[in-house]
Order: C-alpha cells, then sequence, then structure tokens
C-alpha cells in the first residue's frame, strides 16, 4: 500500500513538474505553405521553421517535403514545344537558414539543384526596417498587424501576431515584434502563408546546430555565382548530351529572391 501511494506521489510530481516545465517552453515548430520565384517558373515549397529563444532554423527544399517536385521524369515541354529541363532542388539535409539572435549570426545552406554543388554561406546581418502600419486582419486563429519592409531589391508585406511575441518568420524575413504569418513581396513571386503551427513544443537543443554541409562561400561569392547560373546551367547541360548534338539556347530567364545585394546599393548611392 505503501509503495502504491509513492508511485500516485511520483506520478503526480511528475506531470505537475512536466505542466510547468511546458508553460516555460520557448521552442516551436511552425510550417509554411511558401512559393519561391525561381529560375523559369515560381516553385511551391513546404518550409519548415523551428525556434527557440535566441535561435531559428527554416528548412524547405528537403526530401520528402515536395512530393510534387518528385517527377518521374527530369524533362518536359513547355506551351512553345520546347524541351525544358527539371533539376532536381532536394536532398536530405535541405535548404537551411540558421539564424542566431544573441551574436547576430546567419548562416544558410542553399540546395540549388543536381548541376551544383550545395553552398553554405556565411551572411550579413541585414535589417528589415520595417514599417508598421495601421492595418490589421484576422488569419486562422490569430490576429495579426500589417508591416511592409525592404530587403535586397524586394519590398516585403508581412503580417504578423503579437500572441506570439517572437521575432521569428519565414525564410529570412525576421525583426517584428511578433510571429510572423504570412508574407509577400509586391510581386507575388514570393509567399508565404502558415499551414500549422505548434506552440509550446518541445525540441531537443541537436536540432538547432547550425549547417556545415555544402561548398564554403562568402556572400559576395555567393551572390557572383548566382548572376553566373545561367551560363554555368548551359554548360552542365551541353555536357551531359554526345557530342555532335547541337542545341539552341534561348536566354534563361533568372528572378532570383534576391534581386541585389546591400554593397551594390550602396555603390549606387556614392
Amino acid at each position: 500500500m505503501k509503495k502504491k501511494l509513492n508511485l500516485i506521489t511520483f506520478i503526480i510530481l511528475l506531470n505537475a513538474f512536466l505542466s510547468f516545465s511546458q508553460k516555460n517552453v520557448t521552442t516551436g515548430y511552425i510550417e509554411y505553405e511558401m512559393t519561391f520565384p525561381n529560375v523559369g517558373n515560381p516553385s511551391e515549397e513546404l518550409g519548415t521553421l523551428i525556434f527557440n529563444d535566441s535561435i531559428s532554423l527554416f528548412t524547405y527544399r528537403k526530401e520528402g517535403y515536395n512530393k510534387k517536385l518528385n517527377s518521374s521524369s527530369n524533362y518536359n515541354e513547355n506551351e512553345n514545344g520546347n524541351m525544358v529541363i527539371k533539376a532536381k532542388k532536394e536532398d536530405k539535409f535541405g535548404s537551411i537558414i540558421f539564424r542566431n539572435f544573441r551574436n547576430k549570426n546567419i548562416t544558410f545552406r542553399l540546395v540549388t539543384s543536381k548541376f551544383y554543388t550545395s553552398k553554405l554561406v556565411k551572411d550579413n546581418w541585414v535589417n528589415f526596417n520595417w514599417e508598421i502600419k495601421n492595418k490589421y486582419k484576422k488569419i486562422g486563429t490569430f490576429n495579426c498587424q500589417m508591416a511592409e519592409g525592404k530587403f535586397r531589391g524586394r519590398i516585403y508585406t508581412a503580417w504578423f501576431t503579437n500572441e506570439i511575441a517572437l521575432s521569428y518568420g519565414p525564410w529570412k524575413l525576421f525583426g517584428l515584434p511578433g510571429l510572423i504569418i504570412e508574407a509577400s513581396d509586391e510581386d507575388n513571386d514570393f509567399k508565404a502563408k502558415l499551414r500549422y503551427i505548434k506552440y509550446p513544443k518541445l525540441i531537443s537543443k541537436e536540432q538547432f546546430k547550425q549547417p556545415t554541409n555544402g561548398e564554403k562561400l562568402t556572400i559576395k561569392e555567393f551572390a557572383t555565382f548566382q548572376k553566373n547560373i545561367p551560363k554555368i546551367a548551359e554548360e552542365k547541360i551541353k555536357s551531359k548530351f554526345p557530342r555532335g548534338i547541337k542545341m539552341k539556347f534561348s536566354k534563361l530567364k533568372t528572378n532570383f529572391i534576391e534581386k541585389t545585394f546591400e554593397w551594390e546599393t550602396e555603390k549606387e548611392k556614392n
């Protein structure tokens, strides 16, 4: 009987501890439905965000995230009858944006396509300089407020909620008084909308690791690589076909999410 009472007491204390711990958890998990500008047409993505009180980690283009992109063929035809090569843009690690708010460190890993090695980039910590508007709407169960901000050649509209007072968001968007629930750029090339949230949610420290896999580049080296993607892609595609086959390449349409970088705009000002 005494052992039974001790067991009951232990269970009650354990539940009380877990309940207290859960209330003080600052970690959470979010899923966003997203559209990214791309080389060619925009691509639909599933993105996940995990966060604690000082780190956010956003992941997309990870194997299993986008079943729609897992086509049985790497080739199709566009409306003009021209062959289009669809490059797979995912791997087991995924594209990752790691942001540490304590030391202002942002590092991202980018899965580009099978034509290139994945890139690991030490980025610059750039603020959005948001302008908060007196516009409000309800998204799901959240009361949200609108803000506008500029970042690397695009103007973004974001809807954030003060109900979760953490300055995190999808992709590289951050810096508002509350969690970003929905966002888009002025051209609607980029769109993100919350589809699922679990907060608070216990997440182990091991999951907040900075990415380490990929070709290491500075942000300026990455910007140069991005500008040269059309030329590199053409050379890579040509190398996949037998010699003697003549191919005519139309100019590759590029529509990168980061159009310009801060050092380029500074040069223009000067």
